[in-house]
């Protein structure tokens, strides 16, 4: 049983060491772990590693790991990754720059975060996970955009905006919010790519499909659907998604979204080409 946590390349604590006070809810990891957390960036991220590690000690890690502390009052996250096997973190209304990988990765939002309707934004995001499953009514999660997914999304977003999602096999996305809109988005694998009710994809292509796409009842495909196309990615055996030259899915999003960083009219998936 054991574990770290790593902020940066200097700080790490060993979990082994806090299995006690973590379980008895020491206010003394509470301010430790919010000081920080307080400097992690996407740059120098705060790095959480969780190896064999009970689910009691993985949930009582993570409800300190919440904006609701104290001495941490921001609503934003950046630069936080976690590895685990199973495990579920609560975040508040809005998480970019972040990575999280296990088998099973539960998300759900913090409690100030679930008074207002549409309240919860995730954007630059690497989810690599069989499941990862965003907990509470629908109407809490609002969007999620520029992410990569390996696995299967349960209980989405009101709006998907410029992810890959990359699996070979299964559902892309399952019980997908009622009146959800897919957009600029890129599905490498699966059998389906969304099981749900009354939802809309359109400016977006997929590949690798034994046989043409499905979906589930009541989704409507937009006549802008581009089909099967060639996303020329660097290294998807290597997890690299990035797009290279010549990729079909380059400027081809919808021309009335945002641009791409580089000003040029969105790419589909989650990585620009520039």
């Amino acid at each position: 049983m054991g574990g770290s946590l790593t902020l940066g390349e200097n700080v790490e604590i060993g979990f082994q060491d806090l299995r006690d006070s973590l379980l008895e809810g020491s206010p003394v990891i509470d301010l430790l772990i919010a000081d920080l957390y307080i400097n992690a960036t996407a740059e120098n991220p705060l790095r959480i590693t969780l190896e064999d590690t009970p689910d009691s000690i993985t949930t009582d890690l993570f409800r300190y790991i919440n904006p609701g502390m104290p001495l941490n009052h921001d609503t934003s996250w950046s630069g936080l990754d976690v590895t685990g096997s199973s495990f579920k973190i609560r975040i508040p209304d809005k998480l970019e720059n972040s990575s999280f990988e296990g088998e099973k990765v539960s998300i759900e939002a913090e409690y100030r975060a679930r008074e207002d309707s549409n309240s919860v934004n995730i954007s630059q995001c690497v989810f690599i996970a069989d499941t990862v499953r965003f907990e509470q009514e629908q109407n809490v999660w609002n969007s999620i955009s520029r992410s990569l997914v390996t696995g299967h999304f349960e209980n989405c977003f009101r709006i998907l905006d410029r992810i890959t999602f990359a699996n070979e096999t299964g559902t892309a996305v399952e019980n997908i919010r009622r009146n959800a809109v897919i957009m600029n988005s890129f599905f490498f694998g699966y059998d389906t790519l969304v099981s749900g009710d009354s939802s809309f994809i359109d400016y977006s292509a997929y590949l690798n499909m034994e046989d043409q796409p499905v979906f589930g009842r009541n989704v409507t495909v937009g006549e802008n659907f581009l089909g099967e196309r060639n996303p020329r990615f660097v290294d998807p055996d290597a997890g690299d998604y990035h797009l290279q030259s010549g990729s079909d899915l380059i400027d081809a999003g919808n021309p009335d979204s945002d641009p791409d960083p580089d000003g040029t009219r969105a790419d589909i998936g989650a990585y620009f080409f520039d």
